[in-house]
């Protein structure tokens, strides 16, 4: 499940670094995380091309949703 804090998408990932990839197959989803290694993360991470949110204005919208642990 993918969820968005002001325009920046969140989503739920698994990143095995020192596995014996690929794994099962290869990356795949699993309840809406992705599962896979380092590479692919690193493309997961860089194929979108919009700007990054601010720091403060991310953390503000995670306190907003969280509550105090």
């Amino acid at each position: 499940m993918q969820d968005v804090v002001g325009e920046a998408p969140v989503t739920g990932v698994l990143c095995f670094v020192d596995a014996d990839w690929p794994l099962i197959g290869g990356d795949f989803m699993t309840r809406g995380a992705h599962v896979l290694g380092p590479k692919k993360l690193s493309k997961l991470l860089t194929r979108h091309t919009q700007p990054l949110l601010d720091v403060a204005e991310v953390h503000a919208a995670l306190a907003a949703r969280l509550p105090p642990a």
